[in-house]
Parts: structure tokens; sequence; C-alpha cells
């Protein structure tokens, strides 16, 4: 049997020791000895007991019994009491050592498995303090990253403040119960109300009383959603003076993206830019005026030197006085053109660019005997409403130069952003030393300044014409409308 080497020192301990204290017993008992040996027991059975627990402890029961059987076959009945006093106090002391050694062992077992948990809680506290110094190592790095972001709104934050408080426009900042919570300096300047003043003061102390009401209307469509791209809302000064300013404005909202929890305006006075235009104006009709009475006098003068002009031909018998009365008509007729014509450029810019359809323009045309071809697409053009002179002009230019054309197309198209009208003839065409020299004054047929005329007025809104017809196969005109000059309907 392979036993641990333990196993078998126990095993030998037990046995020799055994095997002495049977032999002595023997021995005393037989030299009529009765005491004293008994006391060799307790070695192996204190030694079966610790090593072999309850195993033991019936050993040594049988150990016991075989003293007592010993004990009586030597010393005879006379010393059975003895001996069974003796065996049970063998017995006793076996369930002691049993009862202290199972004890021990199982503390001992208890102590262990309490290790082996404490190891377990070790290993699992050692991995939560990898794992807190991981959290603590990321929280640190967030908390640098959280620092750093601090440092950067609060760089933004003053950067902001600082771009607001000193920008040259006037700036505003009202929240949802229209108080001012921002007023930047020019915004100081410009009302003469101070800033420790105008905050968290109604929004409604910047404006004039008769435009209050329309102010706080615009100014509530603004807070609901809409912001200004310009709107002009007339400011009140401390001293009472009203300055006109141009304003555009943009809602900042809350984190959901949609609650506006503040409104910013930025203003810019256009009060003498208004005071000189105003007197621009005034000037120009005055200029006007001057300009009109001059032509009507200038055109009456011209009649009655035409009047007397014609009376002279009439009477006239000599060809030569004839021909230098003729040129003198010539010369009177371009002096009563040229006059008309500065009626028609003083028209120029007069009003204001309006949104027309070029739809519309074309139907104006109406020329029975020369048909218009004409694919425009729902298309406005912003121009100066005498742009229809544009297209009678085209058309005046076609009659009068495109012999033999039967027809005009008319028809657009987009090009990079810009929309390109193009007005097509097929007639002769115009040679190509003549493309760009045809729209200067006082080239042409008839007056010299149809194409002249028509490149100024689209000239108004920005926009440009060309001749890029091919010569021989009719002439080709390009209006070319820039990017925000034109929509569709």
């Amino acid at each position: 049997m392979n036993i641990p080497l333990n196993t078998r020192v126990a095993l030998g301990a037990v046995i020799s020791t055994t095997a002495v204290s049977l032999a002595l017993t023997i021995f005393s008992l037989s030299s009529g000895f009765y005491i004293i040996f008994q006391n060799l027991y307790y070695i192996p059975i204190t030694l079966a007991c610790i090593f072999y627990l309850r195993r033991g402890f019936l050993f040594s029961i049988l150990l016991s019994a075989l003293y007592l059987i010993l004990l009586l076959s030597y010393a005879g009945i006379g010393e059975l009491a003895n001996g069974i006093i003796r065996a049970g106090i063998f017995i006793f002391f076996a369930l002691i050592i049993t009862f202290l050694t199972e004890q021990w062992k199982g503390s001992e077992e208890m102590l262990a498995a309490k290790n082996s948990e404490l190891d377990a809680a070790n290993r699992i506290l050692n991995e939560r303090n990898d794992e807190l110094e991981a959290a603590e190592a990321e929280m640190r790095a967030q908390f640098e990253e959280i620092y750093r972001m601090q440092g950067e709104i609060i760089e933004k934050n003053d950067y902001l403040d600082k771009l607001i408080s000193y920008a040259n426009a006037p700036i505003v900042v009202w929240d949802p119960d229209y108080r001012i919570t921002r007023f930047n300096r020019a915004f100081e300047r410009l009302s003469g109300i101070p800033m420790g003043e105008a905050l968290i003061s109604d929004l409604g102390i910047l404006f004039p009383p008769e435009e209050r009401k329309r102010a706080m209307e615009l100014i509530h469509e603004a807070t609901s959603g809409r912001s200004w791209e310009v709107i002009e809302i007339p400011i009140q000064t401390r001293n009472s003076d009203v300055r006109a300013v141009l304003w555009n404005s943009a809602n900042i909202t809350g984190n959901d993206g949609r609650t506006v929890i503040a409104t910013i305006a930025q203003g810019q006075d256009i009060t003498d830019r208004k005071q000189a235009e105003d007197a621009l104006h005034t000037a120009n009709k005055k200029l006007q005026t001057l300009s009109s009475i001059t032509r009507h006098d200038i055109l009456n003068e011209i009649m009655v030197f035409q009047g007397f002009l014609g009376f002279a031909s009439e009477i006239s018998v000599d060809p030569v006085q004839a021909g230098y009365l003729e040129k003198l008509k010539r010369s009177a007729d371009a002096i009563h053109r040229q006059i008309e014509f500065t009626r028609t450029y003083e028209e120029l810019g007069v009003k204001k660019p309006e949104w027309l359809q070029i739809r519309d323009l074309i139907r104006k045309l109406e020329r029975r005997d020369l048909p218009i071809q004409s694919n425009p697409e729902a298309y406005q053009i912003l121009a100066d409403p005498m742009i229809e002179k544009v297209f009678t002009n085209l058309m005046d230019n076609t009659i009068r130069h495109a012999d033999g054309a039967t027809g005009v197309t008319i028809h657009s198209e987009t090009q990079d952003g810009d929309l390109i009208i193009i007005w097509e003839d097929d007639g002769p065409g115009v040679p190509d030393d003549q493309k760009e020299r045809i729209f200067s004054r006082g080239v042409g047929k008839n007056t010299g300044f149809g194409l002249f005329l028509t490149r100024e007025i689209l000239a108004i809104t920005g926009i440009t014409i060309r001749e890029t017809g091919v010569y021989g196969e009719g002439a080709r005109f390009e209006m070319q409308v820039p990017k925000g000059g034109w929509r569709r309907e």
C-alpha cells in the first residue's frame, strides 16, 4: 500500500509506542508490579487520537480493553475495579484528546478557509484596486480635459466679451422677458444711456414713443424665431434725438436647440447717410426741375427754328442755299433727338429696382411683323423699371439692322450661378470689329443711343450685355444676370 511518509511515520509511532507499552505491561505484571507502567499507555493513546482522531479513539478503547485483559490475566479478579477505573481514565483521556484535536483541526481548516477567503478577497481587492487606479487615471485625464476645456471656454468667453464690448457697431442682447442683458460701449455712445443703467432695463427704453409699439412687435417676432436680416428701427438717445439704425439679429437657443434663451442684435447708425441721401435727393430733384425747364425751353426754340427752316426751304430757289438749309435741318433734328435722349437718360436710377418677370417684358413687345419665339421659363430679375426699354431697343435694333430677319428667339439658361438671357435673330449679324463698338454712344443708323442706353439701364443692377453671334448667321445678345439678381417664381 502506498502510504505517504507522514502517515507511515504516524503509524510507526503509534505501533512502536503501543508495542513498548504492552511489552512493559507484560513484564511488570509478570514481575508483580501493578502500577506506574500504566502511564506509558498515554503515549500511544495520545498519538493515535492526534493522528487518527475518531479511529484513534476506537483504537484507544481497544488498547484500554487489552490492558484490562492483561491486568486480569496476571493480577486476578482482585484488580478488576482498579483496572476498570484505569481503562475508563484511558478512554476519557482519549475522548478529550480526540475532541481537542478535532476542535483544533476544525479551527485550522476554518482558518485555512478564512485564509483562502481572505486571499480571494485580497485578489478581488487587488483587482478592484487596479480598476480603481485605472478609473482614477481616466478620471484624472477627464478632469484635465475638463480643466483644459474650461480654460478654452474662459478664453473664448473673454474673447467674445471683449469682441462685443469693444466692437464699433452697437450691440445689444435681451432675454425672453425683453430685459437688456448686454449693452456694449458703441451702443452706450449711440444712445447716451450708461451701460449700468441700461442693463436689466426694459428694452422699450431704447425706442421713440411713436415707434415703440412697432419696434416691440418686430422684436417679438425676432424672439419668436424670426431673425432680422436688415431692418430699420430708430433709436432715441438720452437727449431725445432720434437716430436711424439698421439692425440684424440672431437667436441664442438652449441645449435643446429650440428654446430661445436670448436674442442678440447688431446695429448700424445710418442717420448721417440718410441725411446725405435726403440732401442728394433734394439736389437731384432741383437739377431735374432745372433740366426739365431748360429742356422744355430748348425744344420750344428748336421747334421755332425748325419751323422757320421749313418756311425758308419752301421759298428758297437757290440750289446752294437749299443745300445749306437741308444741313441745318438735319443738325436741328439731331439736336432735337439728343435733347429728347437727355429726358430718357435723366430717368435712369430714379426709381428703385424691382423684381420683374421676363415673360411679362417679352409679352409687351407685340411686334406682329416680326414673330417672337420665347422660352424664358418662370424667372424674375431685379432691374430698373426702365428695363422695358432694353427689350424695346433690342427689337428696334433687329428691325432696323437685321435685314431679311424672319423672327426673334428669346430663351434663358443658367451658368455658374448666373442667369443668361439670350436674344437671337436670323439676320446678317454683327461684324466682329463692331461687336463692342455698337454699345458706344452715337453709333448706329438712327439716334445712336439705343444700345448705349440698353447697356446703361442694365448696368444699374449689375447686368451685363454683349454681342456673341456669328457674322452671317445672325445677331446674338447675351444679358448676364449675376447671382442674387434673379430667382425662380
